[in-house]
C-alpha cells in the first residue's frame, strides 16, 4: 500500500505542474480527492487490512491532507476584452 500511495502522490503532483487552466486543476482535484478518486480509494481500502497495514493508512491521511494538494492555485482570468 505504501508504494501506491507514492505512486498517486507522485502522478497528482505532476498532474498538478501540467495543469493550465483552472479548469484542469478541478479535474485533477477530482481524479484525486473526489468521491471516487485515488486517494479516497485507498482510504476506503484500508478497512480489509490487517492492523499492520492499516498503519499505512497514516501515510494515505497524509497524502490526503497535503497542502500542495488542497491549496488552490492562483490561475489568472483570460479576459478577452483587454486593450
Amino acid at each position: 500500500m505504501t508504494t501506491d500511495i507514492n505512486q498517486i502522490r507522485s502522478a497528482a503532483l505532476s498532474a498538478i505542474k501540467s495543469t493550465d487552466s483552472a479548469e484542469a486543476l478541478k479535474d485533477v482535484e477530482r481524479d484525486y480527492l473526489g468521491k471516487k478518486g485515488q486517494v479516497t480509494g485507498l482510504l476506503k481500502g484500508v478497512k480489509d487490512l490487517s492492523i499492520e497495514e492499516a498503519n499505512a493508512k497514516l501515510e494515505a491521511n497524509k497524502l490526503q491532507m497535503e497542502p500542495v494538494i488542497q491549496e488552490p492555485v492562483e490561475v489568472e482570468p483570460v479576459d478577452g476584452n483587454q486593450s
